[in-house]
């Protein structure tokens, strides 16, 4: 499937002010995570800093390995996959 870029970003940018929004559905820890990853890949590009090293930053190592996981998944790729998870499980993005 061709999207455009433009219609892409326009798409992500919708996506990530969407879970913003008040409302019944509560994402697990780990969805938290897969979507802060896609977000810092979109945004970033692949994750270039080191890790956490502080014994108590549990939280900010869990953040990095999500990131950290997604390798050199293109900026593109990470808004896609962005868009197609949170509109599985917001119904403020159903097209």
């Amino acid at each position: 499937m061709h999207i455009s870029r433009a219609s892409l970003s326009n798409d992500y940018c919708s996506s990530v002010l969407s879970p913003n929004i008040p409302g019944p559905f509560q994402p697990s820890d780990e969805m938290m995570l897969m979507f802060y990853s896609y977000y810092k890949q979109a945004t970033l590009g692949p994750c270039n800093i080191p890790r956490p090293a502080g014994f108590w930053d549990s939280r900010g190592k869990a953040k990095w390995d999500a990131w950290n996981s997604l390798g050199n998944m293109t900026k593109e790729e990470a808004m896609m996959n962005y868009v197609d998870d949170i509109q599985l499980v917001s119904p403020f993005n159903k097209n």
